[in-house]
């Protein structure tokens, strides 16, 4: 193939992989062929936690590909040199070392070649971040040599379109995530804003658009969430002030902001600001401001206690009118095979069971038909913590 049809493949190649990463070899493999290399790679290199998040490669195999990425990688002087270059910028061997110290540098001399015949490379720095690096490297065994002026030129004309790829993919991840963070946030109950750094907000979920449409307390007007009480107002906008300064210069969690909102009649909304962290554009969410309404939390939790309550007579039913024995304990048990629904045991089973293991009458067993034994699986199921509230709710529900 000619040289210029071989150098459109590659680009060609190398734009697919921005939009698909598991195509990255394909373009690996075509960058190789045109450098006339035994291999390349493709890595990302995590800054603080000294460890790579992304690795491609072609022309190594897969377990030297292992030990680089787990012990060699880290301690390698490319990216020792290479995260001290700028975005853009080539690299290779003789920028940093030469061949006498290559002999005398563990790498070199107990990995590389040993392990894959490479001794030589060039790269295109793709990114440098505070947060990371990202990398393409070519790779070059002894009877190659050292790169020159064709090679050199080659990656310079490559690196522009590596760079746009690589660029390409990392924001279509971020739009990923955003999009699976905002679905999830649409099963929430609780009203859910995104907010920005100026106070706009990034996605409203279901329940705070409903919340606004009341009118009675919060809004989203302008693309922005507002408050009818002013001190209301000024506490979020404190809190998101906040927010701001720890997604720009720390990494510990703020200390949280909750504050109450007051509206027509006993209930009140409950709001609740957290920091989202680190951000690179400042287009992107800083917080996470939750609004609760607490009557609807009331609502919500008296139907889930109204809801065991009945799970459990429809147990003491069943209990009542079986017969007794082994095999019909199992079969029960068959038909509420849930573990989140075994919330509560007949009392008289379980006086039986007692009898039967200890060999003698039980006193609790003699309690009355339909008693309820207090056994509840605080693990499983939260809703232990609802019979503290108010209990008027299970008698308005079962008047008998």
């Amino acid at each position: 193939m000619p040289k210029g049809d071989q150098l459109i493949a590659a680009i060609e190649a190398i734009h697919a992989a921005g939009l698909e990463a598991e195509l990255w070899p394909q373009a690996l493999g075509a960058i190789t062929q045109l450098c006339g290399a035994g291999g390349a790679t493709f890595e990302v290199f995590h800054k603080p936690t000294q460890r790579h998040t992304d690795f491609y490669s072609v022309g190594m195999p897969t377990t030297v590909d292992r030990d680089y990425v787990e012990h060699w990688g880290p301690i390698s002087p490319r990216v020792r040199s290479g995260l001290r270059q700028k975005a853009g910028e080539l690299g290779w061997d003789y920028q940093f070392i030469d061949d006498a110290a290559m002999d005398r540098d563990a790498f070199y001399a107990d990995f590389l070649e040993p392990s894959t015949a490479f001794r030589y490379f060039i790269s295109a720095m793709l990114s440098n971040t505070p947060e990371e690096i990202a990398v393409v490297a070519v790779q070059r065994t002894r009877r190659q040599g050292h790169v020159g002026a064709t090679e050199i030129a080659l990656m310079r004309t490559l690196g522009p379109h590596l760079q746009q790829a690589h660029d390409v993919a990392r924001r279509l991840k971020s739009a990923e995530a955003r999009r699976s963070l905002e679905d999830t946030l649409d099963w929430l109950s609780d009203g859910v804003a995104l907010v920005r750094a100026d106070g706009t907000v990034c996605h409203v979920n279901a329940a705070l658009q409903a919340i606004a449409r009341r009118g009675d307390g919060v809004r989203v007007r302008g693309g922005a969430l507002e408050f009818d009480n002013a001190d209301a107002s000024m506490l979020l906008a404190n809190a998101i002030g906040a927010a701001t300064t720890l997604a720009g210069r720390i990494r510990q969690p703020a200390a949280p902001r909750d504050f109450h909102i007051s509206r027509p009649g006993p209930s009140h909304y409950l709001v609740s600001v957290r920091p989202l962290g680190r951000t690179h554009h400042q287009a992107e969410a800083v917080a996470i401001v939750f609004i609760r309404d607490s009557d609807g939390a009331v609502r919500r939790d008296g139907a889930a206690v109204a809801r065991n309550v009945r799970l459990h007579r429809r147990r003491i039913e069943l209990g009542a009118g079986r017969p007794r024995g082994h095999i019909a304990r199992r079969l029960c048990a068959r038909k509420c095979r849930d573990p989140q629904h075994r919330l509560y045991a007949p009392a008289q089973d379980q006086g039986q069971d007692r009898q039967q293991a200890d060999g003698g009458a039980d006193p609790q067993a003699q309690r009355p038909a339909g008693a309820v034994a207090a056994r509840v699986s605080l693990v499983r199921d939260p809703v232990w913590r609802l019979w503290q509230l108010n209990m008027t709710l299970i008698k308005a529900a079962f008047p008998d």
